[in-house]
């Protein structure tokens, strides 16, 4: 996967979308500054469930047809909250 330092953008400009499970294994997409990290148990807390975890780069890619490393809040298969 590129990162903004190997293509000369300051990371802060470049926003990462993470597909997440949540509760009943629903998908939610986690949009952040390059720079930042999401940390489950505060996200979890902020959207009120009890846990959220990264879906598994399987189930990304056999779900939402996106590749590891490219997925997009833009032309999802499914409707997904962000």
């Amino acid at each position: 996967m590129v990162n903004g330092r190997e293509l000369g953008v300051d990371e802060q400009a470049v926003i990462k979308t993470l597909v997440i499970e949540g509760e009943g294994r629903r998908a939610l997409l986690v949009l952040k500054h390059g720079d930042r990290e999401v940390l489950t148990r505060q996200l979890a807390r902020h959207i009120g469930v009890r846990t959220v975890a990264p879906f598994s780069p399987t189930v990304v890619s056999r779900h939402f047809a996106y590749l590891i490393g490219g997925s997009s809040p833009f032309g999802a298969r499914k409707v997904m909250p962000v």
